[in-house]
């Protein structure tokens, strides 16, 4: 019995469609994946739903990995991200293991906030190292 063209077709969609997001990953910008890093942050119900995101150093250090109160670290992550508006990268600078982003946004009492962000490169996919708290542009 032949198998019709569109359960064929339907199969190679979806056998392609992990390939295809493994190779938007790896060749994902880094303002791409802090602005994907950032909306984790915000949705994270766990401190294990970001981990990915950060450098295994990182992740040690912010108790990802340890008997660290992930919770407590959790809500600082969020708290910090919240009332954050109109973020936007405003320099890229390359270094000799990634990159740092230099961002600025609208904290929530309406004024001018910055952070830089440290992020390389691991297995080929992004990596937060270090990253600030957003801070009053002085």
């Amino acid at each position: 019995m032949p198998v019709p063209a569109a359960l064929l077709l339907a199969f190679a969609m979806l056998t392609a469609l992990p390939q295809a997001a493994m190779w938007t990953l790896k060749n994902e910008s880094a303002e791409g994946f802090y602005f994907r890093f950032s909306a984790a942050v915000q949705a994270a119900k766990s401190l294990d739903d970001i981990a990915a995101f950060l450098s295994s150093d990182l992740a040690r250090d912010l108790g990802v990995v340890g008997g660290a109160d992930k919770m407590s670290v959790l809500e600082t992550m969020k708290r910090a991200e919240s009332g954050i508006t109109s973020a936007k990268i405003v320099k890229e600078t390359p270094t000799s293991h990634g990159m740092e982003l230099s961002l600025e946004a609208i904290g929530a009492d309406g004024r001018v906030v910055v952070r830089t962000a440290a992020l390389a490169k691991d297995q080929g996919d992004w990596r937060v190292v270090k990253i600030e708290q957003w801070h009053l542009n002085q």
